[in-house]
């Protein structure tokens, strides 16, 4: 059977209280309703539309389908008191599938909404220029990914499967441009942003 890559974005406020929800809770959630999966990376963001703090999770999974799936996350989002959660499932061969499941969807316009997903990656934690080269200098890998820096080459990245990637271009801290693929992998975003580069949304 295949593995499946699954995102789930799920919010940390329960009711009005905020941040009662525990990233720690959430994740052993996942653990019980979801059979064969495996959480393989996960962070917390503040949602930049609504201010909440929201776990985005990337999990692999042997879950073929959304019929599948649905169960599993209605059950997460009771066992977490949440109203819903959203996710994405990649099934290789087909379009992605997009999803609003749990109990009580309708204030959420019952259907995924693209502007308020948030991409499984870390949050910006910008850091002094020195800093931040200093978090840069060797390798560091994730997902499939290896990114570094040196003086000659700058800040390059690689996919380990077959080598192709590119180089990251910066003002200062902040991320500017890239060269190499069509768009700047998730991972090298996360990388970049934990060693305090600053890296806009744009680039998600």
């Amino acid at each position: 059977m295949n593995l499946n890559t699954l995102y789930l974005n799920i919010g940390l406020n329960i009711g009005t209280s905020h941040n009662a929800l525990k990233p720690l809770t959430a994740l052993h959630a996942i653990a019980d309703h979801l059979p064969l999966s495996q959480v393989k990376e996960w962070h917390v963001r503040i949602h930049p539309l609504t201010g909440e703090p929201t776990l985005v999770v990337r999990i692999s999974t042997r879950i073929a389908g959304p019929n599948t799936l649905a169960p599993c996350i209605h059950g997460i989002s009771l066992a977490l008191s949440q109203d819903c959660i959203s996710g994405k499932l990649c099934i290789s061969g087909e379009a992605i599938h997009e999803f609003l499941t749990g109990p009580n969807t309708a204030p959420y316009g019952d259907a995924f909404d693209p502007d308020y997903w948030l991409a499984v990656a870390c949050d910006n934690n910008p850091q002094e220029l020195d800093t931040m080269y200093a978090n840069l200098i060797g390798e560091h890998r994730l997902n499939g990914w290896t990114m570094g820096w040196n003086f000659t080459a700058g800040v390059w990245f690689k996919r380990d499967s077959d080598g192709a990637g590119g180089k990251v271009y910066f003002t200062d801290n902040e991320v500017v441009d890239y060269e190499g693929v069509s768009s700047l992998p998730l991972a090298v975003v996360t990388m970049l942003r934990q060693a305090g580069a600053l890296v806009s949304v744009d680039f998600e």
